[in-house]
């Protein structure tokens, strides 16, 4: 439903249609949007549209969207829908865009004006995307693709880099059509969308451009899903990893697209969430440095002290579940590399316990219904019988209203 529109109709001859499409989502968002709507009401470019998606707010979000319209210089669009998650939103705004690039940007992040003068210079020039640099506010600038600063064509050994260096999406500004006429959409229902993008939009990409400058500035001090103590949404990350592997194995070309797709699904799902979930308010017991440095006596103490705080024994737990699970993920996705391949390259203080939580995972039964219903659950959602990794199905998408 289209609550508010700030808009310009154009004719065919209308210069306003815009070049840049800035989709953001919003959900309950009135305290963590201030400063990306302060950022959007000082521009004043002419090839900008804003298009906000409000993903079934309960607070005050609807009010500040409405102030926001009122007062920004740019053609915005207010939309209202029930709350589906970010990919919902995003897909929503996609459907509303007339740019011939789309941006897709987080309400509590920031964009940088100087990103949108360098898309101007570089529009007309084809690119299937741009990509900035990261700003993690706090900690530095980070290149997500680890490219130099260009042009690239894709060849095949470029598609598979891009497989498992693809990076942020939130840092790139993408070309609408690849998008849309390739019916590429974000999956629905669920938090980490990002991961099925990015396992398939490599297989599409002709050419991008690479840009040294931050464009995106991704602020922490705000709590999200993804920031915040593990709650049953976290591990909706895991049903986007199988996703994303599980199309992106039906658009490789080589067995080098597949060993990609592979590293990438074990970093993701395995790899990256073990490591989070240790990582989530650990409790420094001084156990490991007293190891290294050799102080044995003193490291049995601590590490008892380790074991038997209820934080470590809850991680073993979870991380040993997520374990019993990829096992059971990885055979019937065809999955043929050792996840211990990805572990390796983890320093020795990351990989400490890796080894005996795998083990350890033996001992559970099936984890199968557990996190196929913690998803369901957690979104209010039913399901007949036993729905095992369903790929998103995006075909088709209804036009704007």
């Amino acid at each position: 439903m289209l609550v508010g529109v700030k808009r310009i109709d154009p004719t065919p001859q209308d210069e306003s249609i815009p070049s840049l499409s800035i989709v953001i989502p919003f959900h309950n968002s009135q305290a963590n949007s201030a400063r990306l709507l302060s950022t959007l009401s000082g521009l004043t470019h002419s090839f900008l549209e804003v298009i906000c998606v409000d993903d079934g707010s309960t607070d005050e979000t609807t009010r500040v969207l409405g102030d926001f319209a009122a007062a920004c210089r740019l053609p915005v669009k207010i939309i209202a829908q029930q709350n589906g998650g970010p990919g919902k939103a995003r897909n929503t705004g996609l459907r509303h865009a007339r740019g011939e690039y789309v941006w897709f940007v987080d309400c509590d992040d920031d964009i940088q004006v100087a990103a949108i003068d360098h898309f101007s210079e570089l529009r007309s020039r084809g690119f299937d995307f741009i990509d900035f640099g990261l700003e993690e506010v706090g900690s530095g600038v980070i290149n997500t693709m680890g490219l130099a600063e260009g042009a690239y064509d894709v060849s095949s050994d470029m598609r598979s880099y891009l497989v498992g260096s693809y990076g942020a999406i939130w840092t790139k500004v993408t070309r609408r059509e690849l998008l849309v006429s390739n019916g590429i959409w974000y999956p629905e229902f669920c938090f980490y969308e990002d991961n099925l993008l990015s396992s398939i939009l490599p297989f599409y990409v002709k050419r991008f451009h690479r840009a040294s400058l931050v464009g995106y500035r991704h602020h922490l001090d705000f709590e999200s899903v993804t920031r915040q103590k593990l709650g049953p949404r976290y591990f909706d990350r895991l049903h986007t990893s199988a996703w994303g592997f599980a199309a992106g194995c039906q658009l490789a070309a080589d067995l080098q697209d597949l060993v990609a797709l592979e590293d990438r699904f074990i970093d993701l799902f395995f790899v990256k969430t073990t490591n989070q979930i240790f990582g989530m308010h650990y409790p420094n017991t001084g156990f490991l440095n007293s190891l290294r440095n050799g102080r044995f006596l003193e490291a049995a103490s601590r590490f008892f002290a380790h074991v038997a705080s209820l934080w470590y024994l809850r991680s073993w737990l979870l991380s040993a579940r997520v374990h019993r699970y990829y096992r059971e993920v990885a055979k019937g996705l065809n999955v043929r590399r050792s996840p211990m391949t990805r572990v390796t390259r983890l320093d020795k203080q990351g990989r400490a316990p890796w080894r005996s939580i795998w083990i350890s995972s033996y001992l559970l039964g099936s984890q199968r219904k557990r996190f196929e219903e913690l998803r369901m659950t957690s979104w209010g959602l039913t399901s007949a019988g036993s729905v095992v990794w369903p790929q998103p199905k995006h075909s088709g998408a209804p036009q704007p209203d």
